[in-house]
């Protein structure tokens, strides 16, 4: 396909936004840092709406309506644990934070809300996208099944241990990153014009995995995501929603694992949605055509009514 052909596919500001992602992403970590800090950097309009917390027990930011006017961060704790749907989103950008920093920080600030905080996890929905895919996972795991990646070769039946804590009510997938594998078809078909490329993948094993020559140690259990195909239910919420493009390098390995929950003896209620789009398009709307930006406002919609479907889902059963 030439790039005439190409522009009128995809449409010339989805494609310069691609390419553009596309190299920023293969750029020197730091600089990208500075970069993306720059772009998600919040209007004047959205800063109310922003408290950031950061304390030997949490990390992160609570997102509400005027939450920025809280005094302090009791007083903005305090607003949240009145909420009634908690979006838990995870995410956590090399080189500042290594494997498993971001992982780790993820699990204690959920552990925080709560153990400390007396929050439910029935009214708390898990969001994530690109390599957050694999962060969600291994927080899940760790919680409720630990034994399952301790020894990836041996554990894999391992039951959940953690009867304490309920399971999330929900959890949103976006282009998620679910598998180490970068031999499927999509993947070799995808990869030279997808966000996610081969160079791409060398530099998260060298920045984020600190694995500069990609020959990680048997024992890292995010390498090993891909073995688990099946027992979901021992770690995994009962609501699962997943949007992945089929341009996307990883659209192989996100299809076989929806697969597996689904033939998994119908303990996970999975809802696959795919578009025609590069990786990460849903959260980063540029990438589809003006005209047909109608999408995600479409899949926004389908996302709130699906979380508020899985927290009243969760309530109800635990009745």
């Amino acid at each position: 396909m030439n790039l005439q052909e190409n522009l009128e596919g995809e449409g010339l500001l989805p494609f310069l936004t691609r390419i553009t992602i596309r190299k920023l992403m293969t750029s020197n970590p730091y600089i990208l840092r500075s970069i993306i800090n720059l772009a998600l950097r919040p209007t004047l309009d959205q800063k109310s709406y922003i408290y950031n917390i950061s304390n030997e027990y949490c990390k992160g930011s609570i997102i509400m309506e005027n939450i920025a006017s809280s005094k302090d961060d009791w007083t903005a704790i305090q607003r949240l644990k009145l909420a009634d749907i908690i979006i838990f989103e995870i995410h956590g950008l090399c080189p500042k934070n290594p494997y498993p920093i971001a992982k780790n920080h993820c699990l204690q600030t959920f552990q925080y809300l709560v153990y400390q905080l007396g929050i439910s996890p029935l009214k708390i929905v898990i969001t994530c996208d690109s390599a957050g895919g694999s962060l969600a996972l291994e927080m899940l795991i760790d919680m409720y099944a630990p034994r399952i990646l301790e020894n990836v070769h041996n554990n894999l039946d391992a039951p959940r241990e953690n009867f304490d804590m309920p399971i999330p009510a929900g959890a949103f997938f976006s282009s998620p990153l679910v598998s180490a594998d970068t031999s499927t078809p999509s993947y070799q078909k995808n990869h030279k014009k997808d966000i996610v490329s081969m160079k791409l993948s060398k530099i998260l094993y060298k920045e984020y995995m600190v694995m500069p020559d990609r020959n990680f140690p048997d024992n890292i259990p995010v390498m090993h995501l891909q073995d688990i195909r099946y027992g979901f239910a021992r770690f995994l919420p009962r609501q699962i929603l997943v949007y992945v493009g089929t341009k996307e390098s990883l659209l192989d390995s996100v299809i076989r694992w929806v697969t597996d929950m689904k033939e998994d003896g119908g303990s996970i209620n999975v809802q696959l949605h795919l578009e025609p789009y590069y990786h990460d398009w849903f959260m980063c709307p540029l990438l589809v055509k003006k005209k047909n930006r109608a999408i995600i406002d479409k899949y926004t919609q389908l996302f709130v009514d699906w979380a508020v479907h899985a927290v009243q889902q969760a309530n109800d059963s635990a009745k």
